[in-house]
């Protein structure tokens, strides 16, 4: 189960299953914070299960932010999400700032 709240200020907090089996609703809460703010964060810290079917509502959701003139952007990666970009060979699209700690 996915879970979603949007801020005021266009911050979506995304936790849960970001899988294929919660995909719809992922979108929705994703182009329904599109459609709030003109630019849009997706806190995705509280996300425990996620798959490659979240990358590709990100990357189709960056295209449509980009066609409206609006920006898209994700903030705190958990460790899982780190590891599917990087076996999927994704690792170059995202540049996210080095944490403390952080393993390399």
């Amino acid at each position: 189960m996915s879970n979603f709240q949007l801020s005021k200020s266009g911050e979506l907090k995304i936790s849960g299953d970001v899988t294929i089996m919660n995909a719809a609703a992922v979108k929705d809460a994703v182009l329904n914070a599109l459609k709030s703010s003109k630019n849009v964060t997706l806190d995705i810290k509280g996300v425990e299960g996620i798959d490659l079917s979240f990358l590709q509502i990100y990357f189709a959701a960056k295209q449509s932010a980009e066609l409206l003139k609006k920006g898209l952007s994700l903030i705190n990666p958990p460790e899982g999400f780190l590891n599917l970009i990087k076996d999927a060979g994704f690792g170059h699209c995202f540049n996210f700032p080095k944490t403390e700690g952080a393993n390399e």
